[in-house]
């Protein structure tokens, strides 16, 4: 599982524009199994899966494809991320 979440981080950091203040969290909870990730970002609004959604993009729709759910929020001047990751 670490190798498989190692892999969600690196594609998430490939959707950042800004990359001088971010944050990536795991969290996994052992009665449910699951594994969620948050991203933090610095910068202006920018939701990376609206703004980088290219028919060509291997890791989004590795992304895509491995959640179950996925939301964005832009909070105190920052971007957030939230992945629930499908069984890893």
């Amino acid at each position: 599982m670490a190798d498989f979440a190692q892999l969600m981080a690196e594609e998430v950091l490939l959707l950042q524009n800004d990359f001088t203040d971010i944050l990536i969290s795991l969290f996994y909870s052992e009665k449910s199994g699951k594994l969620s990730m948050s991203c933090e970002s610095a910068g202006p609004p920018n939701n990376p899966l609206k703004e980088n959604l290219t028919i060509d993009d291997i890791g989004l729709k590795l992304i895509l494809g491995k959640c179950d759910k996925i939301e964005y929020s832009y909070e105190d001047n920052k971007n957030k991320l939230l992945l629930q990751i499908k069984d890893a």
